[in-house]
């Protein structure tokens, strides 16, 4: 974050951080009253009453990180480097040490820059040294509230995803033959082959001082272990890298929304497959950062080729990212402001051999923040929607359901009685369960807000027979607080952008449907103005759910895929939901003149293209703005 210039003027104007920075300047972006990034120029001889403004000051800033903030000591707001002599660094630190006690929460130093043009007392002579010190300030572990972070590693077969998980997790260099993925293997078949068939999570974890905690910590044996000791959780989803299984991978990402993507490539070569996961990664925007695996065996002519090839991709139309290869600690703590945005992609050339740039990886994932959301403070006073993503019958509990809180906060019953609803079934009722108890990453808990993952003890009450004999359960239920909200729906009218089509999309078709924890296959019943779809366009599109209705919200985005081959990838928007008797005709929609004429062309290219096989060039070719368009999905 720290560059070296001779203009501290220009710095102060532009405020455009890393990246609007060249690598002989010095300086940081003028403070901003949000985020959770404050600067202070120094802290020495800080009155009481003075002091107790700057903790309520770092409670807001923690507030804003959700429980961690970066202080820059020695730093005018304008972002200039002035920096401290020793005597005022030490007090300074001893107070902000004083506010966080106060504030409940630890300082760490993330590391300490000599201001440039000031000499250290052994060299003599010039400017005595000023220096300016990053501090990181995490709020320490709560009973009912720790940091929480959830990463997916994507990326192709042959990439090394389980093999650095299991560096990560183990703080254990691979031995070539395949020792640290096999710590991260469900299956035996997954150990015998070598490739990843199922969705597995591993943790690890970072005490208030930043310090990791997986399984090579003194002491720590298992996932519980780690918890207990972590104010902060990263889970790490490992995802299937073989085309075989990346409907598995499909339903794993939009189940687990996960706040960021690691995608994991060979240095020897991107692949089919990891250009796929990009596309899915940019489609249902999350942001990422790449991890390039393999260094040590792969010769420096092929990794700056692959490199060139991931910076084309990020590059690419409809994408506009910007990659930047994270070479030290001033590269990592510099791409962090601007993570959130999804704009900035780091890539670490790393190896799970030697070992080369692990421990960057690992100070990035402790640095890395959950990203910020506009309506995250509204969801947590909505109404209760939590979805089921796993279904569990423990013996001497019962049943027990794990998934994500959407919105609202559920408790246990023994906090507070909540009346709540769980459905739909295939019946399309809910029924009325009430909460034993809740558990997160192993602990038990008395409530989960929106946006954590948790597991719920439940149990059915009242009068019907769902009491006596538990119906099934299955993904996708929802568990609701509010009963108007407890809808079933069969069919959903999609905004859908055909992203690739073998030929074109028609009634009665049928695709896998992927929205949430929600994994049903679909048929078409309906387009707009009769129109065929075909790769590039955009329509409105009618589904029906083919075995059981289920609980959709309008304005969320789903994926749509047909077959193992993907013939058919199509992304969307659900814009209106119904029950089983709406799948007849849609409400029309006034036709305006632009509609026409699309109607007119689209009827010409059909002419067009009639006889000429089962290809299809984009008939539309423009581009949507709010869609990337990935080079494939």
């Amino acid at each position: 974050m720290f560059k070296t210039t001779n203009d501290m003027s220009r710095i102060a104007a532009r405020g455009g951080g890393f990246l609007g920075k060249h690598s002989s300047e010095e300086g940081l972006p003028p403070e901003v009253e949000e985020g959770n990034i404050e600067y202070k120029l120094k802290l020495v001889n800080i009155p009481a009453d003075r002091l107790e403004h700057l903790v309520t000051q770092m409670k807001w800033r923690l507030s804003e990180g959700s429980g961690e903030a970066l202080y820059e000591i020695g730093i005018a707001d304008n972002g200039q480097l002035v920096g401290l002599s020793q005597a005022d660094l030490a007090e300074s630190l001893r107070t902000l040490q004083t506010m966080a006690e106060k504030a409940s929460a630890d300082c760490s130093i993330v590391r300490k820059r000599a201001v440039p043009g000031t000499a250290s007392p052994a060299a003599g002579g010039g400017e005595p040294e000023r220096t300016v010190v990053e501090v990181l300030v995490r709020k320490r572990f709560e009973e009912e509230h720790f940091l929480e972070i959830q990463i997916a590693l994507m990326g192709g077969s042959d990439a090394g995803k389980s093999t650095i998980l299991g560096v990560l997790t183990h703080s254990e260099t691979d031995n070539g033959f395949g020792r640290a993925r096999s710590r991260a293997f469900n299956h035996k078949h997954e150990l015998e082959s070598g490739r990843t068939s199922s969705i597995s999570h591993e943790l690890v974890g970072f005490d208030s001082e930043g310090r990791l905690i997986n399984f090579a910590t003194p002491s720590v044996q298992t996932p519980q272990h780690i918890c207990e000791r972590s104010s902060k959780i990263v889970t790490l989803l490992d995802t299937c890298g073989h085309s075989r299984y990346l409907p598995t991978t499909l339903a794993g990402i939009t189940a687990a929304r996960p706040h960021y993507a690691m995608l994991v490539v060979n240095a020897a070569h991107s692949g089919d497959i990891t250009r796929e996961h990009l596309g899915l990664i940019l489609v249902l925007r999350i942001p990422l950062f790449i991890v390039v695996t393999k260094i040590d065996a792969t010769p420096p002519e092929q990794v700056r080729n692959t490199l060139a090839t991931l910076v084309g991709m990020l590059k690419g139309p409809g994408t506009r990212l910007v990659p930047i290869i994270v070479k030290n600690e001033d590269d990592l703590v510099a791409t962090m402001p601007h993570m959130g945005g999804g704009a900035v992609v780091p890539i670490f050339l790393c190896s799970s051999v030697t070992g080369a740039n692990v421990p960057l990886l690992v100070k990035f994932l402790n640095l890395l923040q959950v990203p910020p959301a506009a309506d995250a403070e509204a969801r947590g006073f909505m109404d209760l929607q939590f979805q089921v993503r796993d279904v569990y019958e423990v013996p001497t509990v019962g049943t027990v359901i794990g998934g994500q809180v959407l919105a609202g906060t559920v408790t246990t019953a023994r906090l507070q009685h909540q009346a709540l609803l769980l459905g739909p079934f295939e019946d399309g009722r809910y029924r009325a369960v009430r909460v034993k108890s809740i558990h997160r990453f192993c602990r038990p808990v008395q409530f989960v807000k929106a946006g954590q993952s948790a597991t719920l003890a439940i149990s059915f009450t009242g009068d019907d027979e769902a009491a006596a004999t538990p119906p099934t359960l299955r993904r996708g239920m929802v568990l609701l607080s509010n009963p108007g909200d407890a809808r079933a729906s069969w069919t959903l009218d999609v905004q859908l952008h055909m992203l690739y089509h073998a030929t074109e999309l028609a009634p009665p078709q049928t695709a896998v449907i992927y929205c949430g924890s929600v994994r049903q296959a679909a048929r078409v019943v309906w387009v707009e103005r009769d129109r065929r779809v075909r790769t590039g366009d955009r329509a409105r599109v009618r589904f029906r759910f083919l075995n059981h209705p289920e609980y959709l919200a309008v304005g969320a985005t789903l994926l749509a895929r047909e077959g193992r081959a993907g013939n058919m990838k199509c992304v969307g928007t659900i814009e209106a939901v119904g029950t089983a008797d709406d799948d007849v005709e849609a409400v029309p929609r006034p036709e305006t003149r632009a509609d026409s004429r699309d109607a007119r062309q689209h009827q010409h290219d059909r002419g067009h293209h009639h006889g000429h096989g089962h290809g299809h060039a984009n008939a539309r070719g423009g581009e949507d703005p709010g869609v990337p368009r990935p080079a494939s999905i």
